[in-house]
């Protein structure tokens, strides 16, 4: 097993042991109680949850040029992220998104339009032609 603050190989004595010393610990739960090292750790947590790192993420952010893959709008480093949009069945990620399309796709369908966010999607629209007629 290796600690998880300095990778350094350790025997477990506890099943739950994840640290090879105290001070390995003590830093581990400093970490989390800095304010500026908890929002770094928040970051890279949920980056992780996608199979991201913070050099991949800036890679689709300046692949995109900072702009949310949707609606266009543009943000800039540090000041607003762009979200991690995925797909929730496969995990795989479709690209960044700003906070209200993120948050509000109903609101970006009346904002963009939905062939544009299907098509974003994957699906493909097609247009339906009336029976009526």
């Amino acid at each position: 097993m290796n600690c998880i603050v300095c990778n350094k190989e350790f025997k477990k004595r506890r099943v739950w042991q994840k640290f090879c010393s105290k001070l390995c610990r003590y830093r581990y739960w400093d970490k989390k109680k800095d304010p500026v090292k908890k929002k770094e750790y928040q970051v890279e947590r949920n980056l992780k949850r996608y199979g991201l790192t913070s050099k991949s993420y800036l890679e689709m952010y300046k692949k995109q040029k900072g702009k949310c893959k949707l609606c266009g709008f543009e943000t800039q480093v540090g000041y607003r992220r762009l979200h991690v949009d995925h797909n929730h069945k496969t995990r795989e990620v479709r690209g960044l998104l700003c906070a209200y399309c993120n948050r509000k796709i109903i609101g970006a369908i009346e904002k963009i339009g939905f062939k544009k966010i299907a098509n974003y999607l994957g699906y493909k629209v097609e247009k339906r032609k009336c029976k009526n007629k």
